[in-house]
């Protein structure tokens, strides 16, 4: 296969344009409307600001791969540090903003928390556009000549459930079409039900006047860097990083701590800390890794906008939409580079040049989700929610 690319096509350039291509993309939404800000009570931090950003990361991720696939290489790690610390740093900081996003929850009621509500909320945050995707992963499977097999039922099953992403139709390699990005939901679904544990903890150790943080540092701690115990190295350092959002919010509560990562010149050390990383290691899944992001994470917590970037409408609308594009992207990247790429040319499709385009589609096809799917579907989670509370109460 031949693979004509221009001479140049510079990815240290191009990857910062088509970010800023998908931040004006974020902000032409808010100003037609589409897409509404977040009351500021309901942030954390900065932290909506940054979301965005990592989702579109692991899809930089994902298009290096991609480029890999189409020149005849297997389907795998980027060979460079900075491709693919972009999705495995991209993971672990969103793994740290679910644990802080859900700490705040637990370490306020504990063991009071309604914790039917909370599944509630999750199964119709996560389950719906999980639904879309596969859906949509079958009809480009049959569009792409797919036949029904006798074992589609039960492939179909663990898609729906996340349990797996076995092939479907015989289509090989179904699970690329998503960029098998499902493994991560997985870890969130661990994570979820593990909250009931730790507010058992909290609730045992907070009347000792055991402080907070010091039960999180030792979970967290034996998670990093004791290898194989209960859970297997990788993932163990998987799930410490949901720990690390919990400790990163207990250290911005600290109103001293807090004044002091909100100041300007600690934007220069978390970025120093992120550039450390993706420069350093080869990846993220490592113990000094987590601390590094930790140390980027951290002053987003305490308000910490990174230089004015994390407070931009456009950046706060592209967290709203962004498990639309942490999920779809890959579709996005699969019709480009299988579908389309044949029709329009390698010269441009397989190139760096394609990005900010295909970043701007991807975010438009999240708000799409979002309004269309997403949006409903969490307002009926809540709905659900309510109506159940009345009858809690009589009970």
């Amino acid at each position: 296969m031949s693979f004509d690319l221009p001479p140049y096509d510079g990815p240290l350039v191009i990857i910062p344009l088509a970010l800023l291509a998908a931040l004006l993309t974020g902000w032409l939404l808010v100003r037609a409307g589409l897409l509404d800000i977040p009351d500021e009570t309901r942030r954390l931090g900065c932290l909506d600001g940054l979301r965005g950003y990592l989702a579109l990361m692991v899809a930089v991720h994902h298009f290096d791969i991609w480029r890999n696939v189409f020149q005849g290489l297997s389907w795998g790690a980027p060979s460079g540090h900075l491709y693919n610390n972009l999705g495995q740093a991209g993971v672990g900081l969103f793994f740290m903003a679910s644990g802080a996003l859900f700490y705040r929850k637990v370490a306020k009621e504990m063991l009071r928390l309604d914790w039917v509500s909370l599944y509630l909320s999750r199964l119709f945050r996560i389950v719906p556009l999980m639904w879309l995707a596969t859906a949509l992963v079958l009809l480009l499977v049959l569009y792409r000549g797919g036949t029904p097999q006798s074992s589609d039922g039960a492939a179909l099953l663990k898609w729906l459930t996340f349990v797996a992403n076995p092939d479907l139709m015989g289509h090989p390699h179904t699970s690329r079409i998503i960029a098998h990005v499902v493994w991560s939901l997985r870890y969130e679904w661990v994570f979820y039900f593990a909250l009931p544990l730790l507010a058992l903890v909290l609730s045992v150790t907070s009347p000792r006047r055991v402080p907070n943080i010091l039960v999180l540092i030792a979970g967290t701690a034996v998670l990093l860097f004791v290898p194989g115990l209960w859970f297997g190295p990788f993932a163990g350092i998987l799930i410490s990083f949901f720990g690390l959002g919990m400790i990163a919010v207990e250290l911005a509560s600290w109103p001293r701590v807090n004044r002091l990562l909100s100041r300007w010149p600690v934007a220069f050390l978390g970025i120093a800390a992120l550039a450390t990383q993706m420069k350093v290691f080869p990846g993220a899944f490592n113990p000094i890794s987590g601390v590094l992001l930790f140390a980027f994470f951290t002053p987003v917590l305490a308000g910490n906008s990174y230089f004015g970037l994390l407070t931009r409408k456009g950046s706060i609308a592209l967290g709203e939409v962004s498990y639309g594009i942490y999920l779809l992207h890959g579709i996005v990247l699969s019709v480009w580079m299988e579908d389309l790429i044949p029709r329009i040319g390698e010269r441009f499709g397989a190139s760096w040049l394609a990005l900010p385009l295909l970043l701007v589609i991807i975010v438009l096809l999240a708000t799409l989700t979002f309004l269309l799917v997403e949006k409903p579907m969490i307002t009926a989670g809540k709905h659900l929610a309510r109506l159940r509370r009345p009858a809690r109460a009589r009970a």
